[in-house]
C-alpha cells in the first residue's frame, strides 16, 4: 500500500469512526487488517476525544493538526510506564514506514541518574545481538534535550499469559523457558546483569513460530565496566519487581549482586510457569511487604509438590487444565525431578545456585529427554529410576526391581538420620551414626555389584535379576563376615529381602529379612527407626507367605518400636502409634476403637510433610513415611481379619497414598495391593475398578512385562467374574494364562498365581454354587468359538492341578453336551478330563476313537494321547503319538508355541 493510499484510506476510516457510537467504533477498528493504519488510526481517534482537540471535532481536512513527531517518528499511544520512563508505540516514517517501540525518560524534571540509567540501558541493548533480545533500532534526543531510543515493537504477551491462554504441556513451557535461558546467557556474557527478570519483561512473539523476547533492560547492571558509569544502587533501594528478585537483591544493604541474581529470577517465572503461581505470594494488606520480605531471606519457599497440594481442588483442576494434564497428573509432575531443578535456581544462597542460565537450560533438556539432572542428588536411587524411565521398553521388568533393591539405602539412611537426631549420650549417637553409615556404604557396594553382574553378556542377553541375586547372596557372609560387621550385612540383607519383596518372591524375602532382623532387634533400642523399617517389611513378606500368624506377632513390636524413634519429633504420631499397640491383638469388639485411631492417625499423617526417600527432606518428612508405613500394615491386617470398618480406612489410606505417592512407580505397587486386598475381603466391584487403574497405568509405561502387570491382570480378571461378567472376567484370565504359557518359566510367585488364575476361579466357586454354572457357560461360549479341530481346548481340559471338584464338574457339563452333539473337540476334551480325573483306561478310549476318525490332529490332543497310552503301559504307541508331536512342531509360529506347551505336559508325565 502506497502512502498516499494509506493517507486516503485513514481519512476515510477516521471520518467514519469519529461519528460512530463506541460499540460499532470499537469493530470497525478492529476489522482493519493493516496493522500500520489500525494503529494510527487508534492514535487520532483517541487524540480527537481530548478536551484540548477542537481542532479534531469536525471530519478530517488538510489542515487537521498532525500527530506529534519526534525525529522521524510518530507517536501513537503508550505501551508502558515505569519509573524511568515511558515506551510508546510510534511509526517511523523515514527511512522506511514501520511500528517501533520508543522509549523516552517520562520527566523533563529527572535527575541525572534517571539520565545516566537511560543512556546505560541503550549501550546494554547495542551490545546485544540475539532473537531473543528486544533489538535497538535508533536513538536521539526530543527537542527538550532528553534522550531517547527506538527499539523492533514486540507484538508479543507475557509468557504466562501465552502459555495459560493456549493451554501449552509442561514440556512446550519448557522449550519456550530454554529459549529464554539461551537469551539471559546472552545477556550474561555480554556482561549484562537484567535485575527485573518477570513474565512481563518475557514477551512471546509468533513471527516464524513461537519465540519468547526480552525487553526492558532499564535497571540492568554491568557485570564489569563496559557501560556507561552508573551510580550504585543507594543502601537501602531495592530494585526490581518483589515478586521475582532474588534474596540478595531484597537485602536492603545488599550492593553485591551479580549473573545469579537472574539466575533466581528465571527459577521464580518456571516456577510460575509449572505451577501457576510464585513461590511467596504478595498479599495486599498492611505489613504484607515485610512478610514477603522476610520470607524471600529467610528461604520459606514450598516446593512446587508441596504448593499443588495445598491449593484447593477447584484451583488445581483449573491450572492442570492450563496445562492439559488432570490434577493427579499434574501433581504428580510436579513432584518428579523438575521440583530439584527449580530448588536449585530457587536456592536462597546464591552459591548453591546455577552459576549460569546455560547450566540451568541445560538441566531442563536433560529432564526433557528423560536423563538425570545435576540439580538431583547423586544417588544410585535417582540415577536408576531415570534410566528406567528412558529405556522402560527394554529393560523395564528387570530395572524396576533394581530400584527396589537401591531403595533399600532408605533404610539404611532412615537409621542415620535416627542417630543424628537421637537424644542419647553423645558416644552412643556418634556410634549409631557411624554403624548407619557403614549400612548404608554395604548397600552401595551390594548394588554396584548388582549392576554390575546384570549387564548383558556376550550374547547381548540380560540375564534375570533373581538370578543375579542367588549369585551375589552367598557373597554377602563372606564379604561382611565377622561380628564386627554384623551391622553392614544386615543393611544388605535389608535390603535384598525388600528386593525379592519387589520381584514378588516372599518367601526368598523373609529368609534374608529374617537375619537382617535379628541383627536389628538385638540393637532396636538404640535404632529403632531403623529397626521398625525391617521389621515393617518382615511383617509385609511374611503377611504375602500367608504366615498370618508370624505377621500379626511382629506388628505389635513394630508400633512399640515405632512409638520409640516417633516420639522425640513427633509426639502425636507416636500416641496414636501407642493407642492403636494397646489393642492389639485385633478383636472384633474393639474393632471401633483401633478404626478410630488409625482415622486420627490417619488425619495427621495427611497434614505433615511427605518424603522423598532422600536425605535433606524437611523435618518431619521421615516421620511421616514411617507413620504411613505403619499405618499401612495395621490397616491390611484389619482388613485381612475382616474386622468392622477396617474396608472404608482401607478406602482412606489409599486416599493417602494416591496423594503423596502420586504418579511414582511405588504407588503402582500400592495399588496392586490394594486391589488384591479388596478381592480378598470381597469387594470385586471396587477390586476391578483399582486393578484397572493399574493395568491402565502399566501399560502407559509400557510396563506390560513387568510381574506387577500379571497381579493387576489377574485380579481385574478374577473380579470380572465375581462382579457378574464371568464372560469376560474369563477372556481377561485366559488371555493372561495364554501370555504367561510362552514364558520359559512361571516366574515369582504373583506371576505363578496369575498363571493359575482360572483354577483359583474354580477353588473359590467349588465353594459355593457357582461352580457348575459358570463351567456350563463357559463350556457354551468354547464350543461357540471352536469352529475346526485347530481350535485350541477347553481350557479345563489343560490343567494339571485344577480342583479335583472342578475336573468332576467340567466332565458332567462335557458329558451332558456330548449326549447332545458330539464333536470331535469335545470327545477329546472328555478324554483329557477324564486323563486327569486319574480314569486312565476311559482317557485312553475317548482318546483313541478320536485320533481314529479325525484326519487333523491338534498338539493338545497327540500330546494326551501320548500321556494315556503311557499310562496304561503302551510304552511304543506314546512314543508314536509324541514323535507325531514332534513332527506337528515344524508348523507355523503359533503352532510351535502350542507344541512347545504340549511337550511340556507329555515331558511332566515322565515320557519323552
Amino acid at each position: 500500500m502506497t502512502e498516499q493510499t494509506r493517507e486516503s484510506d485513514l481519512r476515510s476510516l477516521f471520518d467514519r469512526a469519529s461519528t460512530m457510537p463506541p460499540a460499532e467504533r470499537k469493530k470497525l477498528v478492529e476489522g482493519v487488517r493493516d496493522e500500520l493504519l489500525r494503529e494510527r488510526l487508534i492514535a487520532l481517534l483517541a487524540q480527537n476525544e481530548l478536551p484540548t482537540a477542537n481542532v479534531l471535532r469536525h471530519p478530517l481536512v488538510a489542515s487537521m493538526a498532525p500527530l506529534r513527531r519526534i525525529d522521524n517518528y510518530e507517536l501513537l499511544r503508550e505501551l508502558g510506564s515505569g519509573g524511568m520512563g515511558i515506551v510508546v508505540l510510534a511509526r517511523q516514517v523515514e527511512p522506511m514506514e514501520r511500528l517501533v517501540a520508543m522509549k523516552l525518560v517520562g520527566d523533563a524534571e529527572a535527575g541525572p541518574e534517571i539520565a545516566q540509567r537511560f543512556k546505560a540501558e541503550r549501550q546494554a541493548l547495542a551490545l546485544m545481538n540475539h532473537p531473543g533480545i528486544a533489538r535497538i533500532l535508533d536513538g536521539g534526543t526530543t527537542p527538550e534535550g532528553l534522550p531517547y531510543f527506538v527499539m523492533e515493537y514486540v507484538r508479543g504477551e507475557p509468557i504466562t499469559g501465552y502459555c495459560d491462554r493456549r493451554r501449552l504441556g509442561p514440556a512446550a513451557r519448557l522449550d519456550l523457558f530454554v529459549k529464554v535461558c539461551d537469551a539471559v546467557q546472552h545477556a550474561h556474557q555480554k556482561g549484562i546483569i537484567h535485575r527485573d527478570l518477570k513474565p512481563g519483561n518475557v514477551l512471546v512473539t509468533e513471527d516464524g513460530g513461537p519465540q519468547p523476547k526480552i525487553i526492558d533492560f532499564g535497571v540492568a547492571r554491568a557485570v564489569s565496566g563496559r557501560l556507561v558509569t552508573v551510580a550504585p544502587t543507594q543502601i537501602g533501594e531495592i530494585v526490581g519487581t518483589f515478586l521475582y528478585m532474588s534474596p540478595e537483591q531484597a537485602y536492603p544493604d545488599s550492593q553485591d549482586v551479580d549473573t545469579r541474581a537472574d539466575i533466581y529470577s528465571l527459577g521464580v517465572v518456571l516456577y510460575e510457569l509449572l505451577v501457576g503461581q510464585t513461590p511467596i505470594e504478595l498479599e495486599s494488606d498492611e505489613g504484607a511487604l515485610l512478610r514477603f520480605q522476610h520470607k524471600l531471606v529467610t528461604g520459606v519457599i514450598p516446593t512446587p509438590h508441596q504448593c499443588a497440594l495445598q491449593v484447593s481442588d477447584d484451583v488445581a483442576a483449573r491450572r492442570a487444565n492450563e496445562r492439559r494434564m488432570t490434577p493427579a497428573a499434574w501433581r504428580r509432575y510436579l513432584a518428579s525431578d523438575i521440583g530439584w531443578v527449580l530448588g536449585r535456581a530457587l536456592e536462597l544462597d546464591r552459591n548453591r545456585r546455577y552459576a549460569a542460565a546455560s547450566d540451568l537450560a541445560a538441566d531442563l533438556l536433560h529432564h526433557l529427554r528423560g536423563e538425570a539432572v545435576s540439580a538431583g542428588p547423586p544417588t544410585w536411587r535417582y540415577r536408576l529410576m531415570r534410566f528406567v524411565h528412558r529405556y522402560r521398553i527394554s529393560v523395564a521388568a528387570s530395572a524396576l526391581a533394581i530400584v527396589a533393591l537401591v531403595l533399600g539405602t532408605i533404610g539404611t539412611t532412615l537409621g542415620m538420620i535416627s542417630a543424628w537426631r537421637a537424644h542419647d549420650a553423645a558416644e552412643a549417637a556418634r556410634k549409631s551414626r557411624e554403624l548407619a553409615l557403614a549400612r548404608q556404604r554395604a548397600v552401595g557396594e551390594f548394588n554396584e555389584f548388582v549392576l554390575f553382574y546384570s549387564g548383558p553378556g556376550l550374547d547381548g542377553a540380560t540375564p534375570p535379576l533373581t538370578l543375579v541375586l542367588d549369585r551375589l547372596t552367598p557373597m554377602i557372609a563372606i564379604r561382611w563376615a565377622g561380628p564386627a560387621r554384623e551391622q553392614e550385612r544386615a543393611g544388605v540383607r535389608a535390603s535384598l529381602g525388600r528386593t525379592f519383596l519387589a520381584l514378588g518372591e516372599p518367601s526368598r524375602a523373609m529368609q534374608q529379612l529374617r537375619l537382617a532382623w535379628a541383627s536389628a532387634d538385638a540393637r532396636a533400642n538404640d535404632d529403632p527407626l531403623w529397626s521398625t523399617i525391617v521389621l515393617n517389611d518382615l511383617s509385609r513378606a511374611e503377611r504375602q507367605a500367608q504366615e498370618l500368624d508370624a505377621s500379626r506377632s511382629h506388628l505389635t513390636r513394630m508400633l512399640e518400636l515405632g512409638v520409640r524413634a516417633l516420639a522425640p519429633t513427633s509426639p502425636a504420631v507416636a500416641q496414636r502409634l501407642s493407642a492403636i499397640a494397646a489393642d492389639m491383638p485385633f478383636a472384633a469388639e474393639r474393632a471401633g476403637k483401633l478404626v478410630e485411631h488409625c482415622d486420627g492417625l490417619l488425619i495427621l499423617l495427611a497434614g505433615m510433610p511427605t518424603s522423598s526417600g532422600e536425605p535433606g527432606d524437611e523435618p518431619g518428612a521421615f516421620d511421616f513415611m514411617i507413620g504411613g508405613r505403619l499405618l499401612a500394615a495395621v490397616g491390611l491386617a484389619l482388613q485381612s481379619d475382616h474386622l468392622p470398618g477396617s474396608d472404608d480406612l482401607m478406602q482412606r489410606l489409599e486416599h493417602l497414598a494416591r496423594k503423596v505417592l502420586g504418579g511414582d512407580v511405588d504407588f503402582l505397587t500400592v495399588l496392586v495391593n490394594f486391589a488384591e486386598s479388596r478381592l480378598l475381603g470381597g469387594q470385586a466391584k471396587a477390586a476391578l475398578d483399582t486393578a484397572g487403574e493399574a493395568v491402565t497405568a502399566l501399560q502407559r509405561l509400557e510396563l506390560t512385562g513387568h510381574r506387577l502387570w500379571a497381579q493387576a491382570e489377574r485380579v481385574r480378571g478374577l473380579a470380572l467374574v465375581l462382579s457378574g461378567e464371568p464372560a469376560a472376567g474369563e477372556a481377561v484370565l485366559l488371555a493372561l494364562r495364554e501370555r504367561l504359557a510362552q514364558l520359559p518359566a512361571p516366574g515369582n510367585q504373583q506371576v505363578s498365581a496369575a498363571y493359575a488364575a482360572l483354577g483359583e476361579l474354580c477353588g473359590r466357586f467349588a465353594n459355593g454354587s457357582e461352580l457348575e454354572a459358570f463351567l456350563r457357560t463357559s463350556l457354551s461360549g468354547w464350543l461357540a468359538r471352536a469352529a475346526s479341530a485347530a481350535t485350541a481346548p477347553w481350557w479345563p481340559s489343560t490343567f494339571e492341578d485344577l480342583p479335583a471338584a472342578a475336573t468332576g464338574a467340567a466332565l458332567t457339563a462335557v458329558e451332558a453336551q456330548a449326549a447332545t452333539s458330539a464333536t470331535s473337540e469335545l470327545e477329546a476334551v472328555r478324554g483329557a478330563l477324564l486323563l486327569r480325573a486319574g480314569r486312565f483306561a476311559a482317557a485312553a478310549q475317548s482318546l483313541e476313537s478320536v485320533r481314529k476318525n479325525c484326519t487333523t490332529v491338534w498338539p493338545e490332543l497327540l500330546a494326551d494321547l501320548a500321556v494315556a497310552r503311557h499310562r496304561n503301559g503302551d510304552a511304543t504307541g506314546a512314543a508314536s503319538a509324541f514323535a507325531e508331536l514332534l513332527e506337528l512342531a515344524k508348523g507355523d509360529a503359533t503352532m510351535q508355541v502350542r507344541c512347545r506347551q504340549a511337550r511340556q505336559r507329555v515331558e511332566l508325565a515322565g515320557l519323552r
